[in-house]
């Protein structure tokens, strides 16, 4: 696994869409999703911190050496998160 950051290095954020009902942006640069559900919203926009969150836990129990479902499913969901390199 990679530790290099793929997507947009700031916090994304919710705006008011116009053909979308509400789209993912970070402060400077371009669209990252549009949603039309507001509820959906806030997961998309926390993913950048998300997958942090689940590299640094994967850290964490890998040199614990603890070999657990949790750890499995801490690399399976970080392997679908980043890009193919």
């Amino acid at each position: 696994m990679t530790t290099e950051t793929k997507h947009t290095p700031v916090k994304w954020r919710i705006q008011k869409g116009y053909e979308a009902d509400f789209i993912i942006e970070p402060a400077f640069g371009p669209v990252v999703a549009s949603v039309w559900q507001k509820d959906k919203a806030p997961i998309i926009a926390a993913a950048p911190e998300l997958l942090e969150a689940c590299k640094a836990a994967f850290k964490v129990i890998c040199s614990k050496g603890i070999y657990s479902d949790v750890g499995f499913q801490l690399a399976k969901a970080i392997k679908q998160a980043e890009p193919p390199a």
